[in-house]
């Protein structure tokens, strides 16, 4: 083959000599709105996220659940608003329990709206096309002798090799020792499509992810959805009429709307080897855009060669209708072998293995994933060519899209799949959690709307050579000591009413994400060059091949911040107790007994430990299981009698006392969407700015500094979901309830030495502020739910907040709440030494197993190794 593609020289050549009517004729319409939205990969309860806080898109028959649980065509059924276009930027399916669902919705919107809604193809569509020729019953009958695909690694698993380690572990012997016998009862198309979804596609735990959809439509339990059932929905997706085809019939591979091209992957991507891709460079660099396969020059005119493009995909779609199995089997992982079948090239396309630079499977990132500029001839190029933005997915690129800024040209990475991973908050499964953002564009310039994992609010304007927008979005800091910068990702909606902007700072090194909050005034100083430490949060995503003390490195890392190789017990302590590492350490130590860590490191308060000897600490405290026992108590109204006792037999009662210093003013829980705070609790920040302190040297002055090692004058802990206050009047009276109080939440300890609550209630001096440091306390809210007043839990036992008699636990909840994070560790040494860890708030709504637990008024649940009950 002979292809002609001089990128840099031809392209430089032709910048400004565009047709420029041909651009013209698609950019003209400065009236044009846009919405985008990439790689749902089968998460339907992301989309419908996604519709809740859409611009242009409704459901017509809208459900009090946001249609998440959506089985008719009637639900599926959406409207466009005038004047808009919808993108969907492609990978439909393959993540999640949601894949028939969205691919109707999206293919009876495309046939509504055909000329305002565009639909692009991903990776994740294109290869289902494979599956016509290698499900089919002449491939089982050779299984032993298929290879593996040509894009795959060497070292991969073949089809066979998959058999046989699946006969092996459920005969429950050696593979050494299992016989074709064994391996040929189970060569069935489930198991054929099980190892293509888990093997070579990337979509682990799909077959069951379908069969979970499967039963939701019809209305069945999962036992009662077969194998045989899940295969021949896959098939049924890919024959004529099916959601699958009609998608691949009716997507294309790039679009260009009002200065906006859209693609799946990139337009130019720097991991194409040379010896394979026609074109790349000695740094494996080539341009996608100008590229049709077949074609020998390269096509300068982008809206000639978009056009040109999507024709190619539709004969190469057309082509696999006409010739869906292979004419000859491949015996060897080769193009040429694998060539036989309709479409072959368009599917390599969508793969590592493509032989030509692919706007479908690339990416243009540094080698460790952060964001990279586009090279100036290529942005000189675009310029001439009237592309002002361009918007990609394929890529997880964090909790929220990323900008990449250039002179009159932006990069738009809107794939945010791995935005919580382990979240599992929808299904078994789910990696996304609550995190969900628009990408829209209202005629003028592109905006970002939405929220983080943790329910952090986004909003801003992207900058561009029209538009001022948000300047610092998609910016970088300079290099730390380390060599590590950060990059501006999102402009934070300050929730608080007034004071300075705060930007969400990101770092990545391939899949392990460091997120920092800021204010604009470090952001700047930091992109001078200044002295700013970044790190607050490290999510370790992806990193299961390190071993154990490496991740705890990576955790001191992130708290060292004069790099002396040790960091303080307190700071420590506040690893622990916080969420996301507390969920690391659990990662790595799944038995660890925090409350049980906590008291080993409460000796060492004043010292510095390093990462071998916490490690030792908690190598100490995770031999056992994390769960023997749990129990929890009600609150009791006034009419009825405690409970007494020591506990676990009974719980010791609290004054609710209003806090003197702290005040409701100085608390801001992050609100999100009501309906979900109802279920989920929320981040709780707690600002001593403005804090009247007593003069220098009283307790509180000392435990808030004991907190607050990084001196940043705030601190974070979390808070229960909201719970409407449902009190009898003479109760709200003896708990200091305000009269207008509608709601109220828990707030749990906020991250502190250990001891310290102990220590004072036994001196008798455990006043109300501190108490609600260092125990928790309730936050109450207005019809508008705005905190109002705040009431410190001080254990008292004449207290007015009493509870009943311990309940056991369900095993199955408490395991649930314990994922997801709801349990926190326990700050009371006395509660601890009786055998509990963790604890939780529990609201009248709590269910176990279709039963509401019986706490009308709310209470405590306890568990932990030790717990006798």
């Amino acid at each position: 083959e002979h292809l002609i593609l001089q990128a840099t020289r031809a392209m430089g050549n032709s910048c400004g000599s565009t047709d420029a009517s041909s651009v013209k004729e698609i950019d003209d319409s400065i009236s044009t709105s846009i919405e985008y939205v990439s790689d749902v990969e089968g998460h339907w309860e992301y989309f419908c996220n996604f519709v809740q806080m859409s611009k242009a898109l409704r459901f017509c028959s809208p459900a009090a659940d946001g249609n998440r649980k959506a089985r008719t065509s009637a639900e599926l059924e959406m409207e466009l608003s005038p004047n808009w276009h919808f993108v969907f930027g492609g990978d439909s399916c393959d993540k999640g329990p949601g894949t028939l669902r969205f691919l109707e919705a999206m293919v009876r919107l495309k046939r509504k709206y055909p000329t305002n809604v565009h639909l692009i193809l991903g990776n994740r569509d294109i290869n289902k096309m494979r599956w016509t020729a290698e499900l089919a019953d002449s491939e089982l009958q050779r299984a032993k002798e298929v290879p593996n695909a040509f894009w795959l690694p060497p070292k991969c698993q073949t089809h066979w090799e998959f058999l046989r380690q699946l006969s092996a572990q459920e005969e429950k012997v050696d593979e050494d020792t299992v016989t074709d016998d064994m391996i040929q009862r189970r060569n069935t198309k489930a198991n054929k499509l099980r190892y293509l979804q888990d093997v070579d596609m990337g979509s682990k735990g799909e077959f069951e992810f379908r069969r979970e959809e499967l039963a939701h439509m019809r209305s069945l339990s999962k036992d009662q959805v077969s194998d045989e059932d899940v295969v021949r929905s896959y098939e049924e997706s890919l024959a004529p009429g099916g959601c699958m085809r009609q998608y691949l019939e009716l997507a294309q591979l790039a679009v260009f709307i009002a200065g906006s091209l859209f693609v799946h992957g990139q337009i130019i991507g720097n991991g194409f080897p040379k010896d394979q891709v026609v074109g790349a460079d000695e740094h494996n660099t080539a341009w996608s855009i100008g590229v049709v396969p077949g074609k020998t020059e390269r096509i300068l005119d982008v809206p000639t060669w978009i056009e040109q493009l999507n024709a190619w995909a539709a004969d190469q779609i057309r082509e696999w209708q006409l010739q869906p199995t292979w004419k000859v089997p491949p015996t060897e992982p080769t193009f040429q072998a694998w060539a036989s079948r309709g479409a072959s090239e368009l599917m390599a396309y969508g793969t590592p293995g493509t032989r030509y630079p692919t706007v479908v499977y690339g990416r243009y990132l540094t080698k460790k994933s952060m964001p990279l500029h586009y090279p100036p001839e290529l942005v000189d190029y675009l310029q001439g060519q009237g592309v002002k933005y361009v918007v990609v997915g394929h890529t997880p690129h964090g909790n929220a899209p990323t900008v990449i800024s250039h002179e009159d040209v932006t990069v738009i990475m809107g794939d945010t799949s791995f935005s919580h991973m382990s979240a599992n908050q929808f299904f078994k499964g789910d990696n996304r959690g609550s995190a969900c953002s628009t990408v829209y564009f209202n005629g003028l310039s592109w905006s970002v709307q939405g929220r983080t994992e943790k329910d952090q609010a986004i909003d801003y304007e992207i900058p561009s050579s029209m538009r001022s927008g948000h300047p610092l979005i998609g910016k970088f800091t300079q290099e730390d000591v380390d060599g590590k910068k950060f990059f501006v990702k999102a402009k934070l909606v300050n929730e608080k009413g007034a004071g300075t902007d705060e930007y969400l700072m990101s770092h990545i090194d391939n899949f392990s994400y460091e997120y920092s909050v800021a204010p604009v005034e470090d952001v700047l100083g930091a992109m001078e060059g200044g002295a700013f430490h970044l790190v607050s949060e490290r999510l370790l995503m992806g990193s299961h091949d390190q071993d154990i003390s490496t991740k705890i490195s990576n955790l001191f890392d992130m708290f060292d911040t004069n790099h002396d190789g040790s960091i303080s017990v307190k700071e420590v302590v506040a690893a622990v107790t916080d969420r996301v590492c507390r969920k690391a350490l659990l990662d790595m130590f799944p038995t660890l007994d925090p409350a049980a860590t906590l008291m080993d490191l409460s000796v060492l308060i004043d010292g510095k430990i390093t990462p071998e000897e916490f490690e030792g600490i908690c190598r100490k405290h995770s031999g056992g299981e994390k769960w023997k026992a749990g129990i929890y108590f009600p609150i009791l109204a006034k009419s009825q009698p405690r409970e007494v006792g020591e506990f676990p037999k009974a719980l010791v009662s609290f004054s609710c006392t209003p806090t003197k210093s702290i005040r409701a003013e100085h608390v801001f829980p992050f609100q999100g969407h009501l309906s979900s705070w109802r279920h989920v609790g929320r981040r709780l920040e707690c600002s001593f700015r403005e804090l009247e302190l007593p003069d220098g040297g009283s307790e509180l002055e000392i435990v808030l500094g004991s907190m607050d090692n990084k001196n940043k004058r705030r601190l974070v802990t979390h808070a229960s979901p909201v719970f409407p206050v449902n009190f009898p009047e003479e109760d709200r009276a003896a708990l200091q309830i305000p009269k207008n109080a509608e709601f109220f939440v828990w707030s749990y300890p906020f991250a502190s030495p250990w001891g310290w609550a102990d220590s004072l209630i036994k001196k008798g001096t455990l006043n109300p502020d501190i108490a609600f440091l260092t125990v928790g306390g309730f936050i109450y809210l207005d019809a508008d739910y705005k905190p109002l007043h705040i009431n410190a839990a001080v254990p008292d036992p004449e207290g007015f907040l009493r509870f009943g008699k311990p309940v056991p636990l369900p095993r199955d909840w408490a395991m649930e709440q314990l994922e997801k994070g709801n349990f926190q560790p326990l700050t009371l040494q006395a509660l601890c030494e009786a055998g509990a860890s963790d604890y939780c708030w529990l609201n009248k709504m709590a269910k176990s197993s279709g039963d509401a637990l019986d706490c009308p008024f709310g209470g405590f649940a306890y568990i932990g190794a030790g717990l006798k009950t």
